[in-house]
């Protein structure tokens, strides 16, 4: 699964400055309803739902959680409490919205759309459909209150296939820089061995770069960034489907807990030391069976995340990681699982037991 010569240059060139050990973290249950987490920032907010399409904020400083009127879906928080999802018009459907942790909110789109991320400059991205309803990534700028249309890896030749190209937007950073996946024809489009997929892109300065995909895999997509351009997500291997990390033109194959290239993983968020967190299957003791568990990858190994929990703490005995979903600058974690007593599902928020990094904001 892993390849150290491979993969520790990676983790220099993000600046992981050391390898997390076992009992690295406390970690607090999330109050209810807020049971499933999506997004956190800099402050230790985490923002999520009830599972059922009811949204929510929980604010770590007050270990208050707040519902976010009209909402139906929440991706993601910036630092400045700008709050990104997506609500229901009953006249257009989806409609992509910003929630403001101070109050209130504004509706980004006037027809059906659908908020994805949101930068802690500020600009959000999302999609809206397609002439032919397909999703179509693009950018609103805050300032300006402009749209932009991040167009496709599919290019405009009048020879290739018919067929209305989608793109879907996923991170955006300060730098306007987003990720996500989108249609791309693989080949001569005028061979009978070409073929439409998805892959992960970068787009900057009105470009979309193609970041292809692991090694005897075709589909990839683009799930979360950090502002080095670093982008995380999940990619086909000619055995499963892998996360991975991608900069620079690499993308480098993040194996999984169970180190097993036949086993899945997906990595969903990536802070600015190359601290990664995701999810990956693992191969139960008890009966082999396979199982969903939360990860967390640093220096070049990726750790089951239940077991980073400090066994000190009262809730490390009874709860199973299943996803870890953001990481933030001083490695804190969102992630979900369950009550192993009572099997209910519950959000996490685990804090790195390590002082205030330097580099990083001060919670507010």
């Amino acid at each position: 699964m892993r390849r150290p010569s491979l993969l520790a240059p990676l983790a220099l060139s993000l600046g992981v400055c050391g390898p997390v050990t076992a009992a690295q973290y406390s970690m607090i249950e999330v109050p209810a309803p807020l049971t499933e987490a999506t997004g956190l920032n800099n402050n230790g907010e985490v923002v999520g739902t009830d599972g059922h399409n009811v949204t929510y904020v929980y604010q770590h400083s007050s270990g208050v959680v707040v519902q976010l009127p009209g909402g139906w879906d929440v991706a993601g928080i910036n630092d400045g409490g700008k709050i990104v999802g997506t609500t229901i018009n009953p006249h257009s459907g989806p409609v992509a919205i910003v929630w403001y942790l101070s109050g209130g909110s504004e509706q980004l789109w006037g027809g059906e759309s659908m908020g994805r991320a949101v930068a802690n400059s500020g600009p959000v991205v999302g999609t809206v459909p397609t002439v032919h309803l397909n999703d179509s990534a693009v950018l609103w700028r805050w300032k300006d209150h402009s749209i932009t249309g991040l167009g496709t890896l599919v290019s405009s030749n009048p020879h290739m296939f018919v067929f209305d190209p989608s793109s879907d937007a996923s991170a955006v950073n300060s730098q306007v820089h987003v990720v996500g996946s989108s249609d791309v024809i693989v080949g001569n489009p005028e061979s009978v061995s070409a073929y439409v997929t998805k892959h992960a892109f970068l787009w900057q300065n009105g470009a979309m770069a193609d970041l292809g995909s692991l090694p005897g895999g075709r589909y990839s997509a683009a799930l979360g960034m950090n502002s080095k351009d670093a982008a995380v997500g999940g990619s086909e291997t000619a055995g499963g489907f892998h996360a991975f990390v991608s900069q620079n033109g690499k993308m480098v194959d993040l194996g999984n807990l169970a180190q097993d290239p036949k086993l899945n993983s997906e990595a969903l968020g990536i802070n600015d030391r190359g601290e990664v967190v995701g999810w990956s299957e693992v191969r139960l003791t008890a009966d082999k069976s396979i199982a969903q568990r939360a990860f967390v990858y640093s220096w070049g190994r990726m750790w089951n995340l239940t077991f980073q929990v400090d066994p000190r703490s009262p809730l490390a005995a009874n709860v199973k990681l299943t996803n870890a979903t953001a990481i933030n600058c001083n490695g804190w974690i969102a992630a979900n699982g369950y009550d192993v007593q009572t099997r209910a599902n519950h959000a996490y928020l685990l804090m790195l037991q390590v002082p205030q990094r330097q580099e990083c904001p001060r919670p507010r």
